[in-house]
């Protein structure tokens, strides 16, 4: 008795006369998962009026890493936004079928000094603030983020934030009290004195100054002199 393929697929598989089915090839689930082989008999004299049919299912097994999606990814944020504002959505896709192959989880890596300002959700892949940022201390932040499967395939993003200087700071005067005199004859427009104030705020931020003598604040450049 001997077994012979008849039609395809030819290349993946093959039937050998003593009815042994062989992979001919490397298979891949993801490309096609389901085959139907069609095997004949012959003992000499007669052939098999019918065809055996041999359907064949590749499973899949992990063989995909995951892929980031633009890995380099930048944003700006105020300093004055909220715990719980969303930076980023990472989006990293795998291509095993199965679902516990094809599920990713996301983990913030080398990002111990600054662990308290920011957190990606393992699930979903959002990233966002959980601690108050200030312009003034640390004006820019840079960490990763590993998307990881189950057996460990990972790919990485490289994500960058720009924190923005908001008006958050008081002006604070060199001295909040100062006393000048004037002679009573003084010309109109002479100098009686000089004040002086500064703000932490690192930005192009407006001062203004109220004089008694006004009714509308005065506006003037930030860190300059103010003539009353």
């Amino acid at each position: 008795m001997k077994f012979y393929q008849v039609g395809g697929p030819l290349q993946e598989f093959f039937v050998s006369s003593d009815g042994k089915v062989y992979v001919r090839k490397r298979l891949d689930a993801e490309s096609q998962q389901y085959y139907e082989l069609k095997v004949k008999a012959f003992d000499g004299l007669h052939e098999s009026i019918r065809p055996f049919i041999l359907r064949i299912r590749v499973d899949d097994v992990n063989d995909n890493s995951p892929i980031c999606h633009i890995p380099n990814r930048e944003t700006e944020v105020l300093e004055s936004s909220k715990n719980g504002t969303s930076l980023f959505y990472l989006n990293a896709t795998d291509a095993d079928i199965l679902e516990v192959h094809s599920e990713i989880s996301y983990s913030l890596l080398n990002a111990e000094n600054d662990a308290n300002d920011f957190e990606v959700d393992p699930k979903t892949g959002e990233v966002f603030l959980t601690w108050q940022l200030d312009y003034e201390l640390k004006k820019e932040y840079s960490f990763r983020v590993e998307a990881k499967d189950s057996a460990n395939h990972a790919c990485h993003y490289d994500l960058k934030v720009q924190v923005l200087d908001f008006n958050d700071n008081a002006p604070i005067f060199d001295e909040p009290i100062k006393l000048s005199s004037v002679p009573e004859n003084a010309l109109v427009g002479s100098l009686v004195g000089k004040v002086h104030a500064t703000d932490a705020d690192l930005g192009t931020f407006t001062i203004f100054v109220m004089i008694n003598s006004y009714k509308k604040p005065h506006e003037y450049n930030k860190s300059s002199l103010f003539n009353s």
